[in-house]
């Protein structure tokens, strides 16, 4: 039989380990909530493998062209966002 002190120490050591297993689990939900959503994340569909930059004359900023390597050659344009540049023909 235990005492009425060994009673609460039992009682107290089982709400703690109460505690710390709903934590490990609540832990582990969001360890595999996170997982997941870094699964979801688009992965880059290029990556620039070569960039120069092109002005007309000293005082203008010029553009930026960029080669891709899925083969594709990308320049900014005026608006401020990237154009494509049409594949060269193959034929």
């Amino acid at each position: 039989m235990l005492t009425l002190n060994q009673a609460q120490d039992k009682k107290m050591n089982d709400k703690a380990n109460l505690d710390y297993e709903e934590l490990m689990r609540k832990v582990k939900a969001r360890q595999e909530d996170l997982t997941r959503k870094m699964n979801e994340r688009p992965k880059p569909k290029r990556k620039v493998v070569q960039i120069c930059q092109v002005a007309e004359s000293e005082d203008q900023e010029g553009r930026i062209t960029a080669l891709c390597d899925d083969g594709s050659i990308w320049f900014t344009s005026d608006t401020g966002g990237w154009s494509r540049i049409e594949d060269i023909p193959q034929d």
